[in-house]
């Protein structure tokens, strides 16, 4: 069976792809077997991996061990990274957000019996023509099995940044009331260095949670337990800004 991508942006044709039982990774790096432009800049080094497998086609987010940063979205629901998953003829796969400007479209094909190369294309590998669809379904050792995706969660750019500001602001007011509740400058002082030092302790587990991150729990964890290292405090930080 002849499967076959189209592979597109708002504007611009990127070209027709033969997909095989060999895993094909598409993304930005010159190390992919599809080369998207640099101009793509929502798409990671390597956004999404296909395969064919019984006629059918099968991706997965990312290269199967690192998900994309913006994700995989299968008729505009949020593909669950992690899990090779099958895509039926007439589903349109976005990469990045499909409601957010600078993703790229991928449009699955089948049965097709002319080729044509597309010279803008910056593929490695075979183009085909043809057109198709996709349901996401799970593979396991036992089978095909219905996939578990999930609706995108629309976050503001912005809630990181003003959660910390809403901080810094409860902070100023602190530091405004404290002489006077405690009557003791001194004592004031160590109690503002102590409410410091908390912030900056759980700033890791502030920011996994403001981003909604899958692993904010155990970056708590990480961060309660092991945070008072500086090697774990800074795991954590950099755990917290990771792609989701």
């Amino acid at each position: 069976m002849t499967i076959s991508i189209n592979i597109e942006t708002e504007n611009q044709d990127l070209g027709k792809h033969l997909i095989g039982q060999k895993v094909v990774v598409v993304g930005r790096s010159k190390s992919a077997d599809i080369e998207l432009p640099a101009s793509c800049q929502v798409i990671s080094s390597k956004h999404v991996s296909l395969k064919e497998q019984g006629g059918s086609l099968y991706i997965i987010d990312g290269d199967g061990s690192r998900p994309s940063t913006n994700g995989i979205f299968i008729n505009g629901v949020r593909l669950v990274p992690g899990k090779w998953t099958h895509v039926s003829e007439t589903s349109l796969i976005n990469l990045g957000n499909p409601n957010k400007q600078g993703g790229v479209m991928i449009r699955v094909n089948k049965k097709s019996t002319q080729y044509k190369q597309n010279p803008n294309s910056a593929s490695k590998t075979t183009s085909i023509q043809a057109p198709q669809t996709p349901v996401p379904v799970q593979v396991t050792n036992a089978g095909v099995n219905v996939a578990l995706v999930r609706p995108e969660r629309e976050r503001s750019r912005w809630k990181t940044p003003m959660n910390l500001f809403t901080h810094l602001i409860g902070l100023g007011v602190v530091i405004a009331i404290l002489p006077s509740m405690m009557g003791s400058t001194l004592e004031a002082g160590v109690v503002l260095v102590i409410l410091i030092a908390f912030e900056i302790y759980f700033l890791p587990s502030t920011f996994s949670f403001n981003r909604d991150q899958p692993n904010k729990f155990a970056i708590l964890a990480l961060n309660l337990f092991m945070g008072w290292t500086l090697i774990g405090w800074v795991v954590c930080l950099v755990w917290s800004l990771t792609a989701r």
